[in-house]
């Protein structure tokens, strides 16, 4: 999931349609999620626990390798 605060929410519309994101986007016009969950650059991941709780950080492009490495056992 995605989570925009930049520009406005009309130009995160444009963006999610540009570059042809499939995943559902937020949007927080705040920022006070960013600051929540300690993203200070762009472009972050976050890999979250369904209680809230934050598994991993990274300051960078989503890497698919990296999340799967970072998910607990089943």
């Amino acid at each position: 999931m995605g989570l925009g605060t930049q520009a406005d929410l009309a130009a995160a519309r444009r963006f999610r349609t540009e570059v042809g994101v499939g995943h559902r986007m937020l949007w927080d016009a705040s920022g006070a999620s960013w600051v929540q969950l300690g993203v200070r650059v762009q472009p972050a991941a976050v890999l979250v626990r369904a209680d809230g709780t934050v598994l991993q950080k990274w300051p960078t492009s989503l890497d698919l390798d990296a999340v799967l490495a970072a998910l607990p056992p089943s």
